[in-house]
């Protein structure tokens, strides 16, 4: 970086003393958060960056993902997703079909679902639920 950036011209006292400041500052990134700040600094500053600048390269760095975290990444939205679609088949009245107890659980506390004395589930669209005795107002 500084073989590509101009910077303030200093002598060699101030020079590690500069440099001392900037190893005490990015000493706990990764050689790959380091290479990132140094590869941006070059292609987005005109002059060597100051030691705030580094940080906020250096904090910008998002490391790859790895196989492992963007196949369960996969699954975890197929999943959502298919528990958001069935929540929207359910509560427009669609069957119920066979999913997980907890799907179930999540339906009826967010009222798509309604749970029956003998513990079976129906969708509260189809349920009319037992007749309600008609009330009358009494004026006086």
């Amino acid at each position: 970086m500084a073989a590509t950036l101009p910077s303030q011209a200093i002598d060699d006292e101030s020079g590690r003393k500069r440099f001392a400041v900037y190893v005490s500052l990015l000493c706990g990134f990764s050689d790959e958060a380091l290479k990132h700040m140094a590869r941006t600094a070059c292609l987005t500053l005109e002059w060597f960056p100051v030691p705030i600048q580094c940080l906020q390269l250096a904090r910008a760095y998002v490391p790859p993902v790895g196989e492992r975290e963007a196949t369960l990444r996969l699954c975890h939205d197929f999943a959502q997703n298919s528990f958001e679609r069935w929540m929207d088949n359910v509560s427009d009245g669609q069957p119920i079909g066979d999913v997980p107890e907890q799907w179930l659980r999540i339906a009826v506390e967010r009222g798509p679902l309604r749970r029956l004395a003998n513990g079976s589930f129906v969708s509260r669209p189809l349920y009319h639920g037992p007749g309600k005795p008609l009330m009358t107002l009494v004026s006086a």
